[in-house]
């Protein structure tokens, strides 16, 4: 079981619950990717012991797909208001390296995290049978959509070769 505890306040920002489903998924900070001084410049002398540990490193078992992704909901906006995080909440936490400019958390799954989700839980539709059905859109490992014939592809080795599923097994979703 994963438990996942939010703050009643982040019930108006749906980028918060994403990036913690997303963390009860195995994701990480794009900042603590071992690359990341290749893409970001890390204020150090603004983060507290808290924001530091935001910022930690982690250089064993990250799955990395693709370069640095800056509009991923797993990014963190360069500014904060926590003072729990920084000592002073006009400077950023870090910057881009490329040009200097702020970083802004992405509002929602940007491409790369779909990949990466879909890379780990590939997305089925619900059925009352055994039989694997994928959805219409289920991404490659580098962050394309697969075809029809190449989601039908995949679908046929799920089902010991049949790429077509039983008419009727469908599980009603109203979500």
């Amino acid at each position: 079981m994963q438990k996942i505890n939010l703050a009643d306040f982040v019930q108006y920002q749906p980028n918060t619950i994403i990036h913690e489903i997303c963390h009860a998924l195995g994701m990480f900070h794009e900042a603590e990717r071992p690359d990341r001084d290749n893409y970001v410049i890390i204020n150090s002398s603004n983060l507290t012991s808290s924001g530091q540990a935001q910022f930690s490193k982690i250089t064993q078992n990250y799955y990395m797909l693709g370069a640095y992704d800056f509009t991923s909901v797993m990014g963190y906006s360069s500014y904060t208001s926590s003072t729990s995080i920084v000592y002073n909440t006009s400077l950023p936490m870090y910057t881009r390296k490329d040009n200097g400019q702020s970083i802004s958390q992405g509002y929602d799954l940007s491409t790369l995290d779909k990949s990466w989700i879909n890379t780990f839980y590939i997305p089925y539709i619900a059925r009352s049978d055994t039989y694997a059905e994928l959805d219409n859109t289920v991404y490659k490992p580098d962050g394309t959509i697969m075809t029809s014939q190449e989601r039908l592809q995949l679908q046929a080795q799920l089902n010991n070769g049949n790429p077509n599923p039983p008419a009727g097994g469908r599980i009603q979703n109203n979500f």
